[in-house]
């Protein structure tokens, strides 16, 4: 499953799908289907058990996430997350140097 290719992507929702990967003691079908879909498209959950709310990632490169734990007068709470630069994007490329051609590896 492809969701992003190389560019980056952040998801943060209250998903009301409880799964022990987040913090529930138990799981619903509704949770499983959504690991199930985090594992296939290669996200990463970023959060520290915080039901319900949960915060996704793919190619995000250096990343914060951090409970406040401010209260909003509901089961929520404010979540802070900052982004770094993204990741390199390594690739190899035929370079020419003194009439012989090589690979290199460089970033893009």
């Amino acid at each position: 499953m492809t969701i992003t290719g190389d560019s980056r992507l952040v998801i943060g929702g209250d998903f009301n799908a409880p799964h022990t990967q987040w913090g529930y003691g138990h799981s619903s079908k509704k949770g499983n289907e959504l690991a199930d879909l985090i594992e296939k498209a290669g996200l990463t959950l970023l959060n520290e058990d915080t039901t319900p709310d949960l915060t996704l990632c793919k190619n995000a490169g250096r990343i914060t996430w951090e409970n406040t734990f401010e209260d909003l007068g509901s089961d929520h709470r404010i979540l802070s997350i900052a982004l770094g630069e993204p990741p390199a994007i390594r690739g190899t490329t035929a370079v020419e140097a003194m009439g012989k051609t090589e690979e290199a590896t460089m970033a893009k």
